[in-house]
Formats: C-alpha cells, sequence, structure tokens
C-alpha cells in the first residue's frame, strides 16, 4: 500500500509540472539549402593522393589551397598542386549545384588541383547530390563527384 501512496504522490509531483496543454505553435519554416561544416575541410596532396584536413579559416577556400598547407602540414607530408594564381576564387549555389569562378585558365590546373578543388567544395555538402562546376579562361568543366 505504501508504494501505490508513493507512486501516486510522485504522480501527483511530476504532472503539476507547470507546463500547460496548449495548441499548436507555428514558427518559421526550417531553412533549406545547403549548409557549411563548422571547420572547412581543405583537401591537400599527400603521396600523389587528395586528404581532407580540417582547417579554420576564411571562406574562399581555393585561396586557401592556393597558399598551400601550413609548416606543420607540410612537415607531416601535404603539398597542393592549386596554383596561386587561381585564387582569389568566387563560389555560389546555383540550380545545377555549385558553380566556382577561379582567376586562372583550368588548362592551367593539373588534374590533382582539380580534385583538390573539386573535393574541398564539396566537403560537407550533400555530395550525393551536388555538382561543382569550375569555370576559367573560358574553360567549364563539371564534376559531381570528389575523385579521391
Amino acid at each position: 500500500m505504501r508504494r501505490v501512496v508513493c507512486a501516486a504522490l510522485v504522480g501527483l509531483v511530476l504532472a503539476g509540472c507547470g507546463v500547460r496543454p496548449s495548441g499548436v505553435i507555428s514558427g518559421v519554416e526550417a531553412p533549406d539549402g545547403p549548409t557549411r561544416a563548422a571547420v572547412p575541410v581543405l583537401h591537400f596532396v599527400a603521396a600523389g593522393a587528395v586528404v581532407a584536413v580540417g582547417r579554420p579559416g576564411g571562406t574562399d577556400v581555393v585561396a586557401a589551397l592556393a597558399a598551400g598547407p601550413t609548416p606543420e602540414e607540410s612537415a607531416n607530408g601535404l603539398t597542393t598542386e592549386v596554383p596561386a594564381s587561381a585564387a582569389p576564387a568566387e563560389s555560389r549555389w546555383t540550380a545545377d549545384g555549385i558553380e566556382v569562378d577561379l582567376s586562372d585558365d583550368l588548362t592551367r590546373l593539373s588534374p590533382l588541383a582539380v580534385s583538390q578543388i573539386v573535393c574541398t567544395v564539396l566537403a560537407g555538402e550533400d555530395s550525393s547530390t551536388a555538382t561543382v562546376t569550375l569555370r576559367g579562361g573560358g574553360q567549364t568543366l563539371r564534376r559531381g563527384t570528389c575523385p579521391s
């Protein structure tokens, strides 16, 4: 009997917590579209392959790639194939995916430099649906996946 009384008291205390029932409260619509990772993920080159490196920084990821790895990252064998002439770059979302306008001709980029840029731009995005279009020097290149 004592257990029943204790359970009833606990139930009453919990039920009286001050929250009153209400109708549906409408709010703003949930955000849609692209989201960005809190820490940008840059892709550098190590042993001929593209590897991801998390690094806090600015919004022009092409400029960060062109600037190259930090001394510590270099000591760990990381390099960049993205030339300084590729930056600054502007990127934007369109109906077709992400477009990146480079400051240099695409023909000057090595395949690894293209992979670095595409993988970095796709990092933190839904890469199953996003397509990256690189533009520069009158050239256009479309990639749907990170080839690393």
